[in-house]
């Protein structure tokens, strides 16, 4: 089960915009201290999953959402909204 920020709209306000449609391309202009997340907006609702493998990221991919933007959010942010980081989705030091 993946995690998620909430609220996503945090993202907007503490995060940073990255851009890109791959994986490693988006993780590659991530600085050591951040995550890798997407704000995705489903109509109903928005969420924000923390993208932190790429098999998480293409769970995300393929579906289809009004809009998707890839953020970067600093890694200490995203521990005052409960996000333990794993695996891979931080830059390397």
């Amino acid at each position: 089960m993946g995690q998620y920020l909430n609220p996503p709209k945090e993202l907007q306000n503490q995060g940073r915009v990255i851009k890109g449609e791959e994986y490693q391309e988006l993780v590659d202009q991530l600085q050591p201290d951040e995550l890798l997340f997407a704000l995705l907006d489903r109509g109903p609702f928005i969420q924000a999953p923390y993208l932190f493998c790429e098999e998480e990221f293409e769970e995300f991919r393929d579906v289809r959402f009004k809009s998707r933007t890839y953020f970067a959010l600093d890694a200490n942010v995203a521990s005052q909204y409960k996000i333990k980081p794993v695996g891979r989705a931080s830059a390397e030091p």
